[in-house]
């Protein structure tokens, strides 16, 4: 694989460490057909190829049409501005939003609204590029609402999404996972009492869902086909 595809441009590595640690990057390309000349001097997103720089665009046929619908992602550097404006990224563990800068040209119709209803901050630039933090995002793994806290420990973002974590929580919890919703994933759970179990996920929005015991559990995330 070229450096590029490796995610060793210099390029990526700056946009990763902007991001953070485990964090995805978002791509909104102004023109009606991106390609991939448009965003050629910061390095590929991740199209299902690319590696330590994770981005939410590109996925085409690998996840449902629920995903698409909600942000407009499946080409490889858009972004329905809805999700942008209303919070709908909060849940992808978005650390940084890349949109073309000033001397790329008009910004597309609309984008500065949604950036400003949605509460993103300015975080400065990349080449040519502006660069925008969240100010929502919920992490990597949050509690569903209503349901009690977590204390998450020893947190492992293995490839292809197969995390790991040991997580505390005072009774039964849903635990929500920053990672798309899809047929075919399931959770292991070693539970308090030495018990474990494999469980299916639940949908979550466009994320995965798992109901765990009170105490410590330690709990791995599996994908096989269906």
């Amino acid at each position: 694989a070229t450096p590029r595809l490796k995610g060793t441009a210099p390029a990526e590595q700056r946009l990763a460490a902007i991001a953070g640690p485990g964090r995805r990057v978002a791509f909104e390309d102004p023109t009606m057909l991106p390609t991939l000349y448009a965003i050629e001097p910061l390095g590929l997103p991740d199209y299902n190829a690319i590696e330590r720089v994770p981005s939410i665009n590109g996925y085409d046929t690998l996840v449902g049409l629920a995903y698409q619908r909600a942000t407009g992602t499946h080409a490889i550097a858009t972004i329905d501005l809805s999700a942008i404006a209303d919070g709908t990224l909060d849940q992808l563990d978005v650390g940084i939003l890349v949109t073309p800068g000033p001397s790329m040209g008009p910004a597309q119709a609309g984008l500065s609204a949604a950036l400003a209803k949605g509460g993103w901050s300015a975080a400065g630039t990349l080449d040519q590029f502006a660069l925008w933090r969240p100010s929502h995002s919920l992490g990597p793994i949050w509690t569903a609402r209503g349901s009690p806290p977590a204390t998450i420990r020893h947190l492992r973002q293995g490839p292809q999404d197969a995390w790991s974590a040991a997580i505390s929580v005072p009774a039964s919890t849903e635990v929500v996972r920053s990672v798309a919703y899809a047929p075919g994933w399931s959770a292991v759970l070693t539970e308090p009492s030495g018990r474990t179990r494999t469980v299916p996920v639940s949908r979550y929005g466009l994320v995965q869902a798992t109901v765990i015991p009170a105490g410590v559990t330690h709990i791995s995330w599996v994908y096989n086909p269906p």
